[in-house]
Protein backbone atom coordinates (compact mmCIF):
# COMPACT_ATOMS: atom_id res chain seq x y z
CA UNK A 1 0.00 0.00 0.00
CA UNK A 2 1.33 3.38 -0.87
CA UNK A 3 0.34 6.73 0.52
CA UNK A 4 -2.24 8.73 -1.45
CA UNK A 5 -1.32 11.83 -3.43
CA UNK A 6 -1.21 15.11 -1.52
CA UNK A 7 -4.67 16.53 -0.90
CA UNK A 8 -4.95 19.98 0.64
CA UNK A 9 -7.78 19.02 3.00
CA UNK A 10 -6.25 15.66 4.06
CA UNK A 11 -9.43 13.71 3.26
CA UNK A 12 -7.61 11.20 1.07
CA UNK A 13 -4.98 10.65 3.77
CA UNK A 14 -7.68 10.05 6.37
CA UNK A 15 -9.47 7.66 4.02
CA UNK A 16 -6.16 5.86 3.56
CA UNK A 17 -5.53 5.69 7.31
CA UNK A 18 -8.97 4.33 8.13
CA UNK A 19 -8.80 1.85 5.23
CA UNK A 20 -5.74 0.31 6.94
CA UNK A 21 -7.89 -0.66 9.93
CA UNK A 22 -10.08 -3.75 10.18
CA UNK A 23 -12.60 -1.70 12.09
CA UNK A 24 -12.91 2.08 12.54
CA UNK A 25 -14.56 2.02 15.97
CA UNK A 26 -11.35 2.96 17.78
CA UNK A 27 -10.79 6.01 15.57
CA UNK A 28 -14.45 6.98 15.92
CA UNK A 29 -14.29 6.79 19.72
CA UNK A 30 -11.07 8.80 19.82
CA UNK A 31 -12.67 11.38 17.52
CA UNK A 32 -15.64 11.80 19.85
CA UNK A 33 -13.67 12.08 23.07
CA UNK A 34 -13.37 15.50 24.66
CA UNK A 35 -10.50 14.32 26.86
CA UNK A 36 -7.31 12.28 26.84
CA UNK A 37 -7.57 8.59 27.57
CA UNK A 38 -5.24 5.73 28.42
CA UNK A 39 -5.28 2.37 26.70
CA UNK A 40 -7.09 0.61 29.57
CA UNK A 41 -9.87 3.18 29.51
CA UNK A 42 -10.14 2.90 25.74
CA UNK A 43 -10.39 -0.89 26.03
CA UNK A 44 -13.25 -0.48 28.51
CA UNK A 45 -15.15 1.89 26.22
CA UNK A 46 -14.58 -0.07 23.01
CA UNK A 47 -16.61 -3.30 22.80
CA UNK A 48 -14.21 -4.45 20.07
CA UNK A 49 -11.11 -3.93 22.17
CA UNK A 50 -9.23 -6.78 20.49
CA UNK A 51 -8.52 -4.37 17.60
CA UNK A 52 -7.15 -1.53 19.72
CA UNK A 53 -3.41 -2.23 19.63
CA UNK A 54 -3.38 -2.56 15.83
CA UNK A 55 -5.68 0.47 15.48
CA UNK A 56 -3.44 2.61 17.66
CA UNK A 57 -0.40 1.59 15.64
CA UNK A 58 -2.20 2.67 12.45
CA UNK A 59 -3.35 5.93 14.06
CA UNK A 60 0.02 6.72 15.62
CA UNK A 61 0.87 9.48 13.07
CA UNK A 62 -2.11 11.51 14.30
CA UNK A 63 -2.08 10.58 18.00
CA UNK A 64 -0.60 12.69 20.72
CA UNK A 65 0.53 10.67 23.72
CA UNK A 66 1.01 12.59 26.94
CA UNK A 67 0.64 10.32 29.93
CA UNK A 68 0.99 13.17 32.42
CA UNK A 69 -2.24 14.55 30.94
CA UNK A 70 -4.17 11.30 31.03
CA UNK A 71 -2.96 9.38 28.01
CA UNK A 72 -3.59 9.83 24.33
CA UNK A 73 -5.68 12.13 22.23
CA UNK A 74 -6.01 12.88 18.54
CA UNK A 75 -4.08 16.03 17.73
CA UNK A 76 -5.52 16.45 14.26
CA UNK A 77 -8.84 18.22 14.72
CA UNK A 78 -9.46 17.77 11.01
CA UNK A 79 -9.37 13.97 11.53
CA UNK A 80 -11.86 14.36 14.36
CA UNK A 81 -14.14 16.39 12.06
CA UNK A 82 -13.67 13.86 9.25
CA UNK A 83 -14.85 11.00 11.48
CA UNK A 84 -17.66 12.99 13.09
CA UNK A 85 -19.00 14.01 9.68
CA UNK A 86 -18.93 10.37 8.56
CA UNK A 87 -20.74 9.34 11.75
CA UNK A 88 -23.36 12.05 11.28
CA UNK A 89 -24.00 10.87 7.72
CA UNK A 90 -24.54 7.31 8.91
CA UNK A 91 -26.45 8.26 12.07
CA UNK A 92 -23.72 6.61 14.14
CA UNK A 93 -22.58 9.60 16.19
CA UNK A 94 -25.14 8.99 18.93
CA UNK A 95 -23.96 5.38 19.26
CA UNK A 96 -20.40 6.48 19.93
CA UNK A 97 -21.57 9.08 22.44
CA UNK A 98 -23.57 6.33 24.18
CA UNK A 99 -20.48 4.14 24.50
CA UNK A 100 -18.54 7.02 26.04
CA UNK A 101 -21.44 8.01 28.31
CA UNK A 102 -21.97 4.47 29.59
CA UNK A 103 -18.28 4.19 30.45
CA UNK A 104 -18.21 7.59 32.20
CA UNK A 105 -21.31 6.72 34.23
CA UNK A 106 -19.74 3.44 35.40
CA UNK A 107 -16.74 5.39 36.71
CA UNK A 108 -18.88 7.21 39.27
CA UNK A 109 -19.77 10.86 38.83
CA UNK A 110 -18.15 12.21 41.98
CA UNK A 111 -15.47 9.52 42.26
CA UNK A 112 -13.89 10.00 38.83
CA UNK A 113 -12.50 13.28 37.54
CA UNK A 114 -13.32 12.52 33.89
CA UNK A 115 -16.88 11.52 34.75
CA UNK A 116 -17.36 14.67 36.81
CA UNK A 117 -15.98 16.90 34.08
CA UNK A 118 -17.56 15.31 31.00
CA UNK A 119 -20.58 13.07 31.77
CA UNK A 120 -23.16 15.86 31.84
CA UNK A 121 -21.82 17.28 28.57
CA UNK A 122 -22.24 13.92 26.87
CA UNK A 123 -25.78 13.59 28.24
CA UNK A 124 -26.47 16.99 26.68
CA UNK A 125 -25.03 15.85 23.34
CA UNK A 126 -27.45 12.91 23.53
CA UNK A 127 -30.37 15.19 24.51
CA UNK A 128 -30.72 13.21 27.77
CA UNK A 129 -31.76 16.22 29.77
CA UNK A 130 -33.57 14.20 32.45
CA UNK A 131 -30.30 12.45 33.25
CA UNK A 132 -28.58 15.80 33.74
CA UNK A 133 -31.40 16.97 36.00
CA UNK A 134 -30.80 14.01 38.33
CA UNK A 135 -27.43 15.51 39.27
CA UNK A 136 -28.87 18.96 40.01
CA UNK A 137 -29.63 18.21 43.64
CA UNK A 138 -29.49 20.28 46.80
CA UNK A 139 -26.31 18.47 47.84
CA UNK A 140 -24.49 18.84 44.49
CA UNK A 141 -22.22 21.60 45.74
CA UNK A 142 -21.50 19.86 49.05
CA UNK A 143 -20.62 16.58 47.32
CA UNK A 144 -18.51 18.40 44.74
CA UNK A 145 -16.51 20.21 47.40
CA UNK A 146 -16.19 17.06 49.51
CA UNK A 147 -14.63 15.27 46.52
CA UNK A 148 -12.20 18.14 45.99
CA UNK A 149 -13.47 19.71 42.78
CA UNK A 150 -12.42 23.28 42.05
CA UNK A 151 -14.73 26.24 41.63
CA UNK A 152 -14.01 26.28 37.89
CA UNK A 153 -15.01 22.65 37.39
CA UNK A 154 -18.09 22.97 39.63
CA UNK A 155 -19.15 26.05 37.65
CA UNK A 156 -18.78 24.06 34.42
CA UNK A 157 -21.41 21.62 35.70
CA UNK A 158 -23.64 24.48 36.87
CA UNK A 159 -23.40 25.79 33.31
CA UNK A 160 -24.63 22.37 32.12
CA UNK A 161 -27.57 22.63 34.55
CA UNK A 162 -28.32 26.13 33.25
CA UNK A 163 -28.20 24.91 29.65
CA UNK A 164 -30.67 22.11 30.44
CA UNK A 165 -32.95 24.47 32.37
CA UNK A 166 -32.96 26.83 29.40
CA UNK A 167 -33.59 24.07 26.86
CA UNK A 168 -36.39 22.47 28.90
CA UNK A 169 -37.70 25.71 30.46
CA UNK A 170 -37.52 23.90 33.80
CA UNK A 171 -36.29 26.47 36.28
CA UNK A 172 -36.88 24.19 39.24
CA UNK A 173 -33.24 23.17 38.85
CA UNK A 174 -32.34 26.53 40.42
CA UNK A 175 -35.01 26.83 43.09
Amino acid sequence: NELPQYDINLKKYYEYLTSQMDNTLTSEILSCLDFSININELENINPQSHHIKDDLKTLSPILNENFSRGGMKLYHDSFRRYNIEKLEESNGLQNIYKLITEWLKKQGFYQNDKAYRYLLGYYIKLDKFKKVKKYATNNFLTKSLYHGYSETIIKMNYDNFLYVATETQDWSLFI
